[in-house]
Parts: structure tokens; C-alpha cells; sequence
């Protein structure tokens, strides 16, 4: 599953790719091909991740195109829920955790305050970054090019 910038870029790319061979091919008509790239960035923009969170630390990840969904939960409630990018949808019986890690030039993490968020039971949040370990710890260190810091989620129980 790609992240929404990826998505925009692949789009993107696959528009302004298409627009050039054919302004190449048919220079009569470009202007077609100007708004197909254009529509092409809008449709990449418009995809949202989500994850759903099941019982036993299993999840699936989908990438939808929609903003209003019913969701029917497994303990048998329903919701509409307002898609954004970045849903995670906990349809467990726990709740999950989401935190951060600083990652220094130096290789190490540091952690003043890595409490980002409880998901409880049963619900929906939007209001999160993206989720880079969902159920695995991050790795102790990593080397990021440039040596600049980076900044990983992760979520669990």
C-alpha cells in the first residue's frame, strides 16, 4: 500500500508520461492530454490509507478512494465514519497505542515523549500520522542518509 504522497507522484508521473508521448504523436490534441495529466495528480491526491486493527494483532491495509464509509464492527456496531488519510479503525476488544521515536544522527533513539495517542475499542481515528510498525517494535537505530534525524510510528497494544 502506497502513502498518499507516493500515490500523487505515481499518477502523476504515469499522466505526464502518457502527455508527452502523445503531444509527440498528435500535437493537434494536446490539450486533452493536459487535462488527463491534471486529472491524473487530482485522482492520486484523492486516495486514503487505512488500517483496520483486528483481534490477535492481525490488520489489514486498504487504500480507497472514498470519504464516508458504514463500518459494521465486530462486536455488531455500526458507525459512518468520515475517511481521512491515515485511518485506523480498531476493531478489536483492546486498545492499542500509538507512539514515536526520535531517531538522532548519531544512530540512537530518543525518546522524551513518545506517547502520541490511545485508540480505544471499537472506534475510528483520523487524527494520526502515518504508521510506519503496526504489532513490531522499530529497530534500536538507523542510519538515515545525510544524517539527519527521522521521526517513526508505531503502534501497539
Amino acid at each position: 500500500m502506497f502513502s498518499q504522497p507516493i500515490d500523487m507522484i505515481f499518477f502523476g508521473i504515469g499522466g505526464v508520461i502518457i502527455l508527452f508521448n502523445r503531444l509527440y504523436m498528435n500535437r493537434e490534441k494536446w490539450y486533452l492530454f493536459v487535462i488527463f495529466a491534471i486529472a491524473s495528480i487530482y485522482t492520486g491526491s484523492q486516495v486514503n490509507n487505512i488500517i483496520i486493527l483486528k483481534n490477535n494483532r492481525v490488520y489489514q491495509e486498504y487504500t480507497t478512494f472514498f470519504s464516508n464509509y458504514t463500518y459494521s464492527f465486530q462486536n455488531g456496531s455500526t458507525k459512518n465514519i468520515d475517511i481521512t488519510d491515515n485511518m485506523i479503525i480498531n476493531d478489536s476488544d483492546y486498545s492499542v497505542i500509538v507512539e514515536k521515536a526520535f531517531y538522532s544522527p548519531n544512530g540512537g533513539t530518543t525518546n522524551q515523549n513518545p506517547f502520541v495517542a490511545s485508540i480505544y475499542p471499537y472506534t475510528a481515528n483520523n487524527s494520526l500520522p502515518k504508521i510506519d510498525y503496526i504489532f513490531n517494535d522499530p529497530p534500536q537505530k538507523i542510519s538515515e542518509k545525510g544524517g539527519g534525524e527521522k521521526t517513526i510510528y508505531w503502534l501497539h497494544y
